[in-house]
């Protein structure tokens, strides 16, 4: 079981989905000899989601391994990288799926903050910009960021290819993650294994990971 999002963020789901997952979490935890979650964060809403089961419950905390190739890479693959995209300055990178509890809204109010106070920068996304829950999403962040004369300051990259991912990673001033909730982050998981800088948000599993 991955994480038990859907009851500490019920107002981002359906109630028939909230029903299928509650179903579905039951199945696997009764029919299952072992029950494997990635935090110890997760260990403590299954406890409190189906107590009777907890001893089934095992955590496994997943880790990053880059390709070793990425450890090989030099200034021209950086160049590379950067002149595809046009990044021509420094960067903050955010590199997740566009789904709202990622929370990529409290990026734009911060950058309304810099702009009002005359600082210069940039914040560049990827990921897939789409969100099954909230197709408009990626619509009216967009939308949001244009209202507010802040077109110049941010790139809509995309899904891109991961080495190019790991690349943007190393070379950004840091990474940020302002998730709402998470199971266990890759984001953070691969942060770690570059040695690199990351802005997280104060939630209990990013103090676990951490």
């Amino acid at each position: 079981i991955p994480d038990f999002q859907h009851i500490h963020l019920s107002q981002m789901f359906s109630k028939k989905e909230i029903e299928n997952r509650d179903k579905s979490f039951i199945q696997i935890i009764k029919e299952s000899d072992v029950v494997v979650l990635s935090s110890f964060d997760a260990l403590t809403d299954l406890k409190n989601f189906s107590s009777e089961y907890q001893n089934k419950a095992r955590v496994l905390q997943f880790v990053s391994q880059p390709n070793s190739r990425y450890f090989e890479l030099n200034e021209n693959d950086k160049n590379k990288v950067l002149k595809k995209y046009d990044i021509k300055d420094e960067f903050f990178y955010m590199p997740n799926q566009f789904w709202k509890h990622k929370n990529h809204t409290i990026i734009i109010e911060a950058a309304k903050v810099l702009k009002k106070n005359k600082i210069e920068f940039l914040i560049v996304f990827t990921g897939k910009e789409f969100d099954y829950r909230n197709p408009n999403y990626t619509i009216d962040l967009k939308k949001h960021i244009a209202e507010n004369g802040l077109d110049d300051n941010f790139r809509f990259l995309g899904f891109i290819d991961r080495g190019e991912q790991l690349q943007l990673m190393k070379n950004s001033i840091a990474i940020v993650q302002p998730s709402l909730f998470e199971g266990w982050s890759t984001v953070v998981e691969d942060t770690k294994a570059i040695n690199h800088v990351i802005l997280l948000s104060d939630i209990p599993l990013h103090r676990e990971q951490i």
